[in-house]
């Protein structure tokens, strides 16, 4: 549907009279994964795109904090409504908009370390922290290896060595 509204909407442009044909209308973009770096509006428009569905699932707990703590992005309260799956609504002047979604249904994950939830739940008193579930995983520390290495061989010394040939390859059939 979108491309098709692409297409319409570049020979509404390249079209001489264009108060013959109405513009086209931008059909709702389907998302299932959500972003947590979202405005209040743009993550109702997201949702509402998606028929009230989605999944906002982020590596990063600081993500979704960040963007409740923005001006723009204080949506807390709809993650609260969306927990109980209650109506959202939104309604602005400028465009004539109007959306209603009348049984929300979000998913959110998160991961992140203990200080980090200190930063999305800063008190227990607007709700939000009764809406979670948090799970905590003490392990041994344990070092992990995270060098550049498959089944024992050094990957860099490995392409480095793939490199070299490939060039005297190259050398080689450049002389030819």
């Amino acid at each position: 549907k979108f491309k098709v509204y692409e297409q319409e909407l570049i020979r509404y442009n390249r079209s001489k009279n264009r108060g013959d044909s109405p513009l086209p209308i931008e059909p709702p973009r389907m998302m299932l994964f959500l972003p947590a770096n979202n405005s209040s509006a743009g993550l109702i428009q997201c949702l509402h795109g998606s028929g009230g569905r989605g999944i906002m699932a982020e590596t990063e707990a600081d993500t979704l904090s960040n963007a409740l703590k923005q001006d723009w992005g204080g949506f807390s309260d709809l993650l609260r409504k969306a927990f109980h799956h209650e109506h959202i609504s939104y309604s602005r002047k400028g465009k004539r908009e109007l959306i209603n979604i009348y049984s929300p249904q979000l998913a959110v994950l998160l991961s992140g370390t203990p200080n980090q939830v200190l930063s999305l739940i800063r008190s227990s008193e607007d709700g939000l922290f009764s809406r979670f579930l948090f799970y905590d995983y003490n392990s041994e520390i344990e070092w992990k290896e995270v060098s550049a290495t498959y089944d024992g061989v050094d990957l860099k010394k490995h392409f480095d060595s793939l490199s070299t040939r490939v060039c005297q390859l190259f050398e080689f059939q450049k002389d030819q």
